[in-house]
This record gives C-alpha cells, sequence and structure tokens, in this order.
C-alpha cells in the first residue's frame, strides 16, 4: 500500500491548470489572427489564446515568449494584447521563470568601462 501512495505522490508533479480563454479574449484573439498587419508575435499569442478556448491547456514556452513579444512591442493592436495577456497568464509557474517573463523583468545592462570613462567630464585646471 505504502508503494502506491509514493508512485501516486510522484505522479502529481504540477498543479491543474483550471484557467481558460474567456469570450472577450477569444473574440480579441479572433481578431488579431484576421487582422493583416498583425505581428508575427501576436498571432502566435492568439492562436495560443484561441486554442486554449473552453479547455483547461496551458501556454507552451514558445507562445509565452512570443506573448511577451507582442505585449512589450509598440506595433501591437489592443486586440493583439488582450489576446497575449490570456496566453500568458495560463503559462504554468513551477518556479522557474519563462522567456517572456525573463525578458520583460530583466535588470537594465550595465555601461562598459569605455563609455563610463568617456561620460566623464575631464578636470583640468
Amino acid at each position: 500500500m505504502a508503494a502506491k501512495k509514493k508512485a501516486a505522490k510522484k505522479r502529481a508533479k504540477s498543479p491543474k491548470n483550471t484557467k481558460q480563454t474567456q469570450t472577450k479574449a477569444s473574440r480579441a484573439a479572433s481578431r488579431t489572427l484576421r487582422n493583416p498587419k498583425a505581428t508575427n508575435a501576436a498571432k502566435t499569442a492568439a492562436g495560443s489564446a484561441l486554442s486554449q478556448t473552453g479547455r483547461p491547456a496551458r501556454t507552451g514556452r514558445k507562445a509565452a515568449s512570443a506573448a511577451g513579444r507582442a505585449l512589450g512591442g509598440d506595433k501591437t493592436s489592443t486586440s493583439g494584447r488582450r489576446a497575449a495577456a490570456s496566453a500568458l497568464a495560463q503559462t504554468p509557474r513551477h518556479g522557474k521563470r519563462t522567456k517572456a517573463e525573463a525578458t520583460t523583468t530583466a535588470a537594465p545592462k550595465k555601461k562598459s568601462k569605455a563609455k563610463r570613462k568617456a561620460k566623464k567630464p575631464s578636470s583640468t585646471r
């Protein structure tokens, strides 16, 4: 009996995803996919969000990365952003950050020593 309980614990690795794309986000995703001016990232995120309509599925790493790019891009429409946000909200979180999360919360890059030296005013007397 104890072996069966241990095996059941091992199988239950990740929590069940109960989130599903709602009607508003589904319509936005459909609009984004039909929009000829939509970016590839927005279309990828919209496709992921639309595929999760009515069923509990998870957004993959590539789609999550595309959703992050779509949210960060200035050319993404409102409906594209809504679809991307829906897809990104359904990414699994197991303590690991997806590429989209890593790029949106990245620390600012440090300037190289040469650039810092070039910007310092020279003190000539």
